[in-house]
């Protein structure tokens, strides 16, 4: 049996991973094509703008609707985990085949299940992810999660070998286990796009207004009992607070879960308060940033479109696509 866990946790991000076999997914590694376009830097200024809420709403409506064309929608997701679940598991089952045992794959549990809409999926940066005030969402995740760590035996007849059988059967599984994983979940066009659409985000989180505005929030929170530098901070914080709750990833409960839910609770409201006018400022800088970045690389975008599309095309070949898609 495979007992090793492999997480790449990421910031405000879905995580996806395969049953049994964990591993990254954005990790941001570039094909030799994006390494010339990191070169690029988009909505670099001169002087910021006047805080606007207005222009800071339109502009976040605009920045997710290029992050889903970038990142993909939940379903589009959703089709890429099936995709990197048969690579996985197909593979195991060929090699233990070949080995001489039978193998049946743990069933495909859909990490995406209720969700209808991915918030920021491609990174939000230090100050503008959505305000959550009931909430960061960590806790919540924990335990949709959870599924994936429930203990069960690939192979049905396993207890009914001898333990030396188990003991070999083990030892084969262990060797399958694919060394290295080709990602398969994610188009390259969208891990290209989503670097240089942090690059962006970046950029304007360094305009020297965001920037002095960003020095209130350590201070703000601080002074809520729940200290964090920035955004990315606060999240980094919550999810060890969160995952020390609950050792092993096993269904969450009991007084230290419970605590640690409610401090999430008294972070989100914390971050809320604290975050707010930092978050418009960036947002009104990002805006025409994000308008230039999409006529830019207008092309890109409809290709990272197709290839999602084309993911969803090749997942219903399988029973969980024509099941979850």
């Amino acid at each position: 049996m495979l007992t090793a866990r492999i997480r790449d946790s990421l910031t405000s991000q879905e995580v996806p991973l395969t049953t049994k076999i964990r591993r990254r997914t954005i990790g941001l590694t570039l094909a030799a094509a994006a390494s010339a376009m990191l070169a690029l830097t988009i909505g670099n200024t001169t002087a910021s703008p006047k805080l606007d809420p207005a222009s800071a709403t339109a502009a976040d409506d605009r920045l997710q609707q290029l992050s889903e064309r970038i990142g993909g929608t939940v379903r589009q997701r959703r089709a890429g985990e099936i995709l990197q679940y048969h690579q996985t598991q197909d593979h195991i089952k060929a090699c233990m085949s070949t080995a001489g045992w039978d193998y049946t794959p743990p069933v495909f549990v859909d990490m995406y299940a209720g969700k209808q809409r991915l918030i920021m999926g491609t990174g939000a940066g230090r100050w503008m992810a959505p305000l959550t005030p009931n909430g960061l969402g960590i806790a919540e995740q924990h335990r949709r999660l959870a599924a994936f760590d429930q203990d069960n035996t690939p192979n049905p007849g396993y207890a009914k070998l001898s333990p030396a059988d188990q003991d070999r059967y083990a030892a084969a599984l262990t060797g399958c286990a694919p060394r290295v994983q080709r990602d398969v979940n994610f188009p390259t066009k969208s891990h290209e796009l989503n670097v240089l659409f942090l690059r962006m985000i970046d950029n304007a989180e360094k305009d020297p207004h965001v920037a002095d505005l960003g020095k209130t929030y350590g201070p703000c929170m601080a002074a809520a009992g729940t200290p964090a530098w920035d955004y990315e901070d606060l999240i980094a914080k919550t999810q060890q607070e969160i995952g020390q709750a609950a050792p092993g990833n096993a269904n969450p409960s009991g007084p230290a879960w419970e605590k640690a839910v409610a401090h999430e609770r008294t972070a989100a409201a914390a971050d809320a308060r604290c975050r707010a006018t930092i978050r418009d400022a960036a947002l009104t800088l990002v805006g025409p940033a994000a308008d230039k970045f999409t006529s830019t690389y207008a092309a890109d975008i409809e290709q990272a479109q197709q290839d999602w599309e084309a993911l969803i095309a090749e997942a219903m070949k399988y029973p969980e696509g024509r099941m979850y898609l």
